[in-house]
């Protein structure tokens, strides 16, 4: 919503010079953005350039600094040297409680020698709690409790936004009965056992 994104800038002291004007804080200083992904890759370009354009809409300059995916996910990920803004995807599981990606144990950094993929840096402590009692509860309820919470403070919280969920498609032909692929990071081949194929019309 551009109309309440203005808005809460004028109140962050971010104001338009003018009508559809660039923005300005009390010193002058122009409100520039800078936004890095993987490069090359034409769906995060052009949602990049949706971005830029909407923002340019407001007053807010936004510069596109993508880099190659080696050096996305190497130094510039890793450790954390992200500007403003980054876009990158992350898998799990829907029984996954990607302790990896929120515990604030795996913010990467010098301490932990860059491990984890905590790169926004979120720091809540009630969540690394909860994120580290899923694995050991044997009650399959108890450890959706604990993962309503972990979601509960995520959105009052939002340390990142999702902006859409990529689909995992999976093709076989009709001669193979008991086929049943689930969608998520459990492999097609899960329930291979089962599979029958029905000998192809003579």
């Amino acid at each position: 919503d551009l109309e309440v994104a203005g808005k809460l800038l004028d109140k962050a002291g971010w104001r338009a010079t003018k009508p559809g004007g660039p923005r300005q804080n009390r010193k002058s200083e122009k409100l520039v953005l800078r936004f890095s992904a993987v490069a090359g890759i034409r769906d995060i370009e052009q949602l990049e350039q949706l971005i830029q354009s909407d923002l340019a809409k407001i007053g807010v300059e936004l510069q596109i600094d993508n880099k190659p995916a080696k050096t996305f996910f190497g130094e510039f990920a890793r450790h954390r040297k992200f500007p403003d803004m980054s876009f990158y995807a992350w898998i799990s599981a829907p029984d996954g409680w990607s302790h990896t990606l929120w515990q604030d144990d795996y913010i990467p950094s010098e301490k932990n020698n860059w491990q984890g993929q905590n790169y926004p840096g979120w720091r809540n402590r009630e969540v690394t709690e909860l994120l580290k009692r899923v694995p050991s509860e044997m009650d399959a309820d108890k450890r959706l409790q604990l993962m309503a919470r972990v979601q509960e403070l995520f959105v009052d919280e939002l340390p990142a936004i999702p902006m859409y969920f990529r689909p995992v498609v999976a093709i076989a032909t009709t001669r193979l009965k008991n086929y049943q692929p689930t969608g998520t990071l459990t492999p097609i081949s899960w329930n291979a056992d089962k599979w029958d194929l029905e000998p192809a019309n003579q």
